[in-house]
């Protein structure tokens, strides 16, 4: 990092939840820019959680949590320009910033466990008939 010029650069390596909470907490940005398939973006959830923006790549996973510029901002895959672009741009924005920031805890909180069974469950409640559940009890 130092034949960069990136003094500000660490890398942790593998962390403790407690200390990944921490650093999610101070991030000006949260980045990720991934390459591959993921399943869900949970990773991001909890940067958005701790009200660090996110910049991510537009990928299945990621898109199916981040809304482009609504909670956080998507750019192709393997684009490092594209990804730079969106980093400066952001940096330079503390008013996108700080809106990215607010409606990603809002997004996050839409993602609570207890929302999420609830919602599962109601589903469940809609799929079977009350007078099947009842017959069957």
């Amino acid at each position: 990092m130092s034949e960069r010029n990136l003094q500000d650069v660490i890398f942790t390596g593998r962390v403790s939840d407690e200390m990944r909470a921490r650093y999610f907490k101070s991030a000006q940005i949260y980045c990720s820019p991934a390459v591959d398939k993921e399943s869900f973006g949970i990773v991001l959830l909890e940067a958005m959680a701790a009200g660090a923006p996110v910049v991510a790549t537009d990928i299945v996973g990621y898109a199916s949590v981040v809304e482009h510029g609504h909670d956080g901002l998507l750019v192709p895959p393997k684009d490092e320009e594209a990804l730079a672009q969106t980093i400066r741009v952001l940096l330079l924005d503390p008013s996108l910033r700080n809106r990215l920031s607010e409606q990603g805890i809002r997004t996050a909180d839409s993602f609570r466990w207890e929302r999420v069974a609830g919602s599962v469950l109601a589903y469940y409640h809609e799929l079977i008939p009350s007078s099947y559940a009842a017959a069957n009890v």
